[in-house]
């Protein structure tokens, strides 16, 4: 069976573990409302039906596999706290990579706060370390994006990293006073990571 990799990592309380559960169909992962929850990195796996990309036709196949997510820790402003953290990030990153087959599949979510107006600069210089360092794609997920619409806080992370794919997302319904926004964004994430996947691939074959 296939097996997919997903390390989600961010700030506290970016929704990292809302992501997750909604990713696995399942509340695996403890969430809370804006706060950090989870303080070790942790590894859900189970086996689901994801619409895997195909480059040659350009269409999606839902196929069986075996996904593992890792929850990380929040990375901290504080430098020593991001170091500890970064160190288990760069062991998730290397456990999928040494543990991955031909036709596995390892991807990086980088969860950042869509309500939050600020992208600080130590986020952008850790996604420039890991991107260069592993030969795995990176995302930039927007998380709680109440509309589907580009904002200042996308353009400044497409600005700041050109190379680096962004997806919007709502990962579960959110009410407010003006209604209730639904969640959308997930299933295009998952596409778009394979897609990202599956090019750097074929790149790898013909460089």
């Amino acid at each position: 069976m296939r097996q997919v990799s997903i390390v989600v990592m961010g700030k506290p309380g970016v929704g990292k573990s809302t992501l997750i559960n909604a990713v696995l169909g399942e509340d695996l992962a403890p969430a809370g409302a804006g706060k950090p929850v989870t303080h070790e990195t942790r590894k859900y796996s189970r086996k689901v039906l994801l619409p895997l990309a195909d480059t040659a036709d350009g269409c999606y196949r839902q196929a069986s596999c075996l996904l593992s997510m890792f929850d990380t820790a929040g990375l901290e402003l504080d430098e020593r706290a991001t170091g500890g953290t970064l160190g288990k990030i760069r062991g998730c990153l290397g456990e999928c990579l040494e543990e991955s087959s031909e036709g596995d599949i390892s991807l990086v979510w980088y969860c950042v706060n869509n309500q939050c107006s600020r992208f600080e600069q130590y986020e952008i210089d850790l996604i420039r370390k890991l991107s260069a360092g592993y030969a795995v794609p990176f995302t930039a997920v927007l998380t709680k994006c109440h509309a589907d619409r580009e904002g200042e806080l996308e353009r400044l992370i497409r600005r700041e990293l050109p190379g680096i794919a962004v997806q919007r997302v709502l990962a579960k319904d959110f009410k407010a006073s003006f209604g209730t926004a639904s969640a959308f964004g997930v299933d295009d994430l998952l596409r778009s990571s394979f897609v990202i996947y599956s090019r750097m691939k074929e790149g790898r074959k013909s460089g």
